[in-house]
């Protein structure tokens, strides 16, 4: 494990299972925690000329990619964002009527790359849906400013001119 640079022994068993279904190595292993697994290694002989056989391998080096192929990816096709102005202001008319709330939300989402935090948006309308729910919260409220506490008795009215 060390060797590998795996920390965990759950992903040390799993390379070594894949190991084993891939037929590099056999891979028996030891239900008993004083016991062992044993592992049996294969002989991959090495040729000059073309493979001829499966088993036979070629002498050249390979090179192996250093990335994670584990990871899942995002399928690119998959995301959508419009394709211009134009198209968000025919899904704002079907569905609040208002120009100026698809402006916002085209120019919002144009400026920060089509992102809702680390992750790209994957359906602009429904993301726009979501918009239109939260514009309600935005809206000015009806309720009346609070009228203006002078706690510290200040006048506001000052005139620079007069010394201190």
């Amino acid at each position: 494990m060390e060797m590998a640079k795996i920390g965990s022994r759950d992903t040390y068993h799993k390379c070594l299972k894949n190991l084993n279904e891939w037929k590099y190595i056999d891979y028996l292993p030891s239900h008993n925690p004083y016991k062992g697994s044993r592992i049996r290694m294969h002989t991959f002989r090495t040729t000059s000329g073309q493979v001829q056989d499966q088993n036979l391998t070629s002498g050249e080096i390979v090179t192996v990619s250093k990335t994670n192929n584990n990871k899942h990816y995002i399928n690119k096709n998959k995301l959508s964002k419009p394709e211009n102005l134009k198209e968000v202001e025919e899904f704002f008319l079907e569905n609040d009527g208002c120009l100026k709330n698809a402006e916002l939300f085209y120019n919002h989402y144009q400026s920060i790359g089509w992102m809702i935090g680390k992750s790209r948006i994957i359906d602009w309308k429904a993301a726009a849906k979501a918009w239109l729910l939260k514009g309600d919260l935005f809206k000015p409220s009806l309720k009346t400013e609070r009228p203006f506490r002078d706690y510290l008795h200040v006048t506001r009215d000052k005139d620079y001119s007069e010394p201190l």
